[in-house]
């Protein structure tokens, strides 16, 4: 018999059991009055963003940014992805 409050090997909140799988955003304030503040937080996909600044109580934003920056490029090496044949035998 299991205790009330053992979890499940299945458990849908990933986030506790994987903390370092949480994804750090970036907020700003956005005070143009004031010194635009930058900070990260690290949350969960289903959090909802941040309204206020957690050590001054202003607005905020969040910010997107670009990800790792990868950019994968076709042509070099082989056909480029999405392409069916050899693009010299559709011209014959």
């Amino acid at each position: 018999m299991r205790s009330h409050g053992t979890k499940t090997p299945g458990a849908k909140n990933s986030a506790n059991r994987f903390p370092s799988l949480m994804p750090t955003y970036i907020y700003e304030t956005t005070d143009q009055t004031r010194p635009i503040r930058q900070f990260e937080v690290k949350q969960a996909f289903a959090e909802k963003p941040l309204l206020l600044d957690p050590a001054t109580g202003e607005i905020v934003r969040r910010i997107i940014t670009g990800g790792y920056g990868i950019v994968v490029r076709g042509g070099a090496v082989g056909p480029s992805v999405g392409s069916c044949g050899s693009h010299e035998e559709a011209g014959k």
